[in-house]
């Protein structure tokens, strides 16, 4: 099962002109994670007022990013043992 999930408001999501003190804006920036059979394989920020298509393509380019990174360190770690 893939799964994108919304953890909240992303640090720094205000609403313009308020106090701190005000809620989060529900349509500015979410951290969300992107899971697949309930491993996390990436988180990613996305504006909630963007659309789906948007959200979606986020959540590929975050994938792809945290699998670079994964096989780059294997790679470094395969140059140090040996």
């Amino acid at each position: 099962m893939i799964a994108i999930v919304n953890l909240g408001p992303a640090p720094g999501n205000r609403r313009r002109g308020s106090a701190k003190d005000q809620p989060k804006d529900p349509l500015g920036p979410h951290t969300y994670q992107l899971r697949i059979n309930h491993q996390v394989i990436t988180t990613f920020t996305h504006t909630r007022g963007d659309s789906l298509a948007t959200c979606l393509r986020k959540a590929a380019d975050a994938a792809e990013q945290a699998r670079a990174q994964k096989l780059h360190t294997l790679i470094q770690q395969l140059h140090a043992d040996s």
